[in-house]
């Protein structure tokens, strides 16, 4: 019997260091996905920010290309009003250095439906704070030497994953009836979740050329 209760007793002990050396690695993973993979998404936002910047003050027509930046987007009355490189493309490739646009949707500014997706919670938290847009809150995107202001028109709404029709050219679950100019903002909800997805819809309000754009990195 004193092997058999050594045997399990070692077999406890190994069970417990599994466990243990488990939970560590559990606890680094959430770690790396919370804090890290936010490091560098918003050290490649920076990087592709200064590119544009530098193309656009040179007066460099940037069109869109896979997995590539040219434009920008902001939301100022959240609590991260940081401005975002949109790329071209919505998978992670794209999303982990900035907000994806949907290549199938309409251009800033163009006819139809600008329609563009970021992660909620790491990689930059780019969409983070999206719940807290309301109606009459502001968009801004630029595209070279043009910034779009986008008006949204209603409080952020709940949609199934499957619900695709949100990027359509009139954007179902708008209220919207007739063709414009309008964009749509999807994220993930809730933070730490995929169930359903939070949209919000914006329509084009102005449009402001300049001759030049100064070049900031």
């Amino acid at each position: 019997m004193s092997g058999l209760r050594k045997a399990m007793q070692g077999a406890t002990a190994v069970s417990g260091e599994l466990l243990i050396t488990l939970g560590v690695l559990v606890g680094l993973y959430v770690l790396y996905l919370l804090f890290w993979t936010g490091v560098v998404a918003q050290k490649a936002a920076r990087t592709n920010l200064c590119t544009l910047r530098k193309e656009w003050a040179a007066s460099v027509s940037v069109q869109p290309q896979a997995a590539q930046p040219f434009a920008t987007i902001q939301i100022p009355q959240i609590r991260n009003p940081e401005v975002w490189p949109v790329l071209d493309g919505t998978a992670q490739t794209e999303l982990s250095q900035g907000v994806g646009w949907y290549p199938m949707t309409a251009q800033p500014g163009g006819a139809g439906n600008f329609a563009v997706a970021a992660h909620r919670r790491t990689w930059g938290d780019m969409f983070r704070y999206l719940d807290e847009v309301k109606t009459g809150d502001t968009v801004i995107v630029q595209d070279g030497n043009t910034t779009y202001t986008y008006r949204v028109i209603e409080d952020p709404v709940y949609v199934a994953p499957t619900e695709s029709d949100v990027l359509d050219s009139i954007p179902a679950h708008s209220g919207l009836t007739k063709a414009g100019h309008y964009i749509t903002l999807t994220t993930c909800d809730p933070v730490y979740n995929a169930w359903r997805r939070l949209i919000v819809f914006g329509e084009l309000e102005s449009r402001q050329t300049v001759q030049t754009v100064t070049r900031s990195c």
